[in-house]
């Protein structure tokens, strides 16, 4: 339904959005998490592959880093090979097992409440781009970021 990511260079962020078309008709518990409806992806909405070869593009060879970032890989790579395009190799860091080593006493991992573990209170959104933002924000506060970045 929607893609977004941020490139951070030398402390400059850009940003990577798309709202993806969709021909099936959304579930009603999309609709209440995410907000996107059927009318704004026919409105707004790029095609599929089109929007991943630009993310691809936009991406290049940098690190790539998410919050269980698996598996947004695997999507993202069985979507490309479903669209005849090349996957994506890049280097990962995952940010969930620092967090986990950093912070283990937390009730749970899921995003939202690791983030108001480090002082973000921002509502998770389920939006790409605002996830996106959020885990560049976390991966500023984590101590052994730094570390793995520059291995």
């Amino acid at each position: 339904l929607e893609i977004g990511a941020i490139k951070s260079i030398s402390g400059k962020t850009e940003e990577f959005h798309k709202l993806i078309r969709f021909d099936l008709n959304l579930p009603e518990s999309i609709v209440k998490l995410t907000g996107i409806t059927n009318k704004l992806l026919d409105e707004e909405g790029d095609d599929l592959t089109m929007s991943l070869v630009e993310l691809v593009e936009f991406i290049g060879d940098s690190i790539i880093v998410g919050y269980n970032i698996n598996f947004d890989m695997k999507f993202i790579n069985f979507v490309l090979k479903k669209v005849h395009q090349s996957t994506m190799s890049n280097k990962t860091i995952d940010l969930l097992p620092i967090v986990k080593k950093e912070n283990m006493y937390l009730s749970d991992y899921k995003l939202e409440t690791v983030l108001e573990s480090y002082g973000d209170y921002g509502k998770v959104t389920h939006r790409a781009l605002e996830d996106a933002r959020q885990i560049y924000n976390l991966s500023k506060k984590l101590k052994k970021f730094e570390q793995l970045l520059n291995r």
